[in-house]
């Protein structure tokens, strides 16, 4: 296949970049572009925010004269790459970038917006006939599949590598059931998942870490714990009450020695999934609206061949299946994924875990028995064919529209 030509603008993280030429050869970088030759310029975003600050005129200051000119005149595709983040539609950030764009004379469609979030291009298109493309990649989830899987073996961000020795899952095969839910940055659908455990008397049979609102967790303060929004007060008032006597101040951890927040990205630990009979995955998202995406919290639990229930965006649970995981139909009801209202979403998923956590703890047996087919054929599952379904979902369509504007100059959405 022809080379796609490509100039890296920005010193930090390039994401999108790390994720391709992992997987493909086809992607050349070059310093000096000939004359007449088509290319890519490929810029970080990093945080969604920075596109509306001053700061480099929104990261767009980061192209240099020629890098404009050869966008105006069609020779060369700008990437914004925030393939680490699934963003929401924000008319403010997208208005900043329009100005940035058009105060250099830089047509819109020849800009490529990549990101986690599959219905940000349907919310922007609600606002703008006309504008910027937008493409999807996942930079967590392809990095832990390429970190999972036997046959690349990928260091974990160039460190770690993953060690399966002789892991299996559902191990505990005459132990009492236990499931695991892990919550790191403060976010109000995991307090909510966190509280209705205890005063359900769960979490005194399970694994249950939450990073609370001490100085041990970098991401404490994202939410104002003490002033919940009036939808979660009004719907969740008895889960919130006296929230300010109960929050943990220091973080509450599965095993000492794994790290808070973001640190969470760059763990796993195998034994607690080995013996865990269900996963509770808190995700990223749940009650903003306008999003859908799985990150590599929900992966993790479905490669490591633990049943799961997803916390998450609506259709996390379909997204896993269009992944190629097994989603324990049969013996987890997953009808709560398809719930768009967050507020009944949430209380279908009380309805699912309670019920889901009752017949496995009634008869632990019946339930590893029921569950592991699924479970083992998840696994192997993430140990090969992840990988190369994520390359057909996301990798080989996003080089073929790469492939296409340098050889003819179309720019396809």
């Amino acid at each position: 296949m022809p080379s796609i030509p490509f100039v890296r603008r920005g010193s930090d993280n390039h994401f999108l970049l790390s994720t391709l030429l992992h997987r493909s050869d086809q992607l050349a970088e070059m310093v000096d572009v000939p004359v007449g030759q088509r290319y890519l310029i490929v810029l970080p975003v990093l945080d969604y925010i920075r596109l509306s600050l001053k700061d480099d005129d929104g990261r767009i200051g980061l192209l240099n004269v020629s890098d404009v000119q050869s966008l105006i005149e069609g020779r060369a595709l700008l990437i914004l790459d925030l393939s680490n983040e699934g963003p929401t539609y924000d008319r403010e950030i997208f208005d900043s970038l329009h100005r940035q764009l058009a105060v250099r004379g830089v047509p819109m469609h020849r800009v490529v917006f990549v990101s986690q979030n599959r219905l940000l291009s349907l919310e922007y298109r609600r606002y703008h006939n006309d504008g910027i493309v937008f493409w999807q990649s996942e930079f967590f989830v392809q990095t832990i599949a390429n970190w999972l899987s036997e046959h690349d073996s990928q260091r974990l961000f160039g460190s770690k590598a993953f060690e399966r020795a002789d892991y299996s899952p559902l191990r505990a095969a005459d132990a009492p059931s236990s499931f695991m839910c892990q919550n790191a940055a403060v976010r109000w659908h995991r307090v909510l998942i966190y509280r209705w455990l205890t005063l359900r008397g769960f979490s005194s049979e399970g694994m249950v870490s939450f990073y609370g609102i001490g100085p041990d967790n970098s991401k404490a303060n994202e939410i104002d714990i003490y002033n919940p929004p009036d939808e979660i007060k009004n719907e969740f008032g008895d889960l919130v009450a006296g929230i300010e006597d109960w929050i943990p101040r220091r973080a509450e951890k599965m095993d000492a020695s794994v790290g808070s927040g973001n640190d969470l990205v760059l763990t796993l630990d195998v034994k607690s999934y080995a013996y865990s009979d269900l996963s509770i995955v808190t995700e990223s998202d749940f009650f903003v609206p306008g999003i859908e995406r799985v990150t590599e919290k929900a992966v993790k639990a479905a490669a490591m061949g633990v049943p799961f229930i997803i916390v998450g965006a609506p259709r996390s649970v379909q997204r896993l299946a269009e992944m190629g995981f097994c989603t324990f139909d049969g013996l987890i009801d997953q009808s709560y994924d398809l719930v768009d209202d967050p507020l009944k979403r949430l209380r279908a998923l009380f309805k699912t875990i309670e019920s889901g956590w009752e017949r496995c703890r009634s008869n632990p047996a019946a339930w590893r028995n029921a569950a592991r087919d699924q479970a083992l054929a998840n696994f192997h599952h993430g140990k090969g064919g992840l990988v190369k379904r994520l390359d057909q979902l996301l990798t080989m369509p996003m080089l073929s529209r790469m492939s296409r504007f340098i050889e003819e100059g179309d720019v396809v959405g």
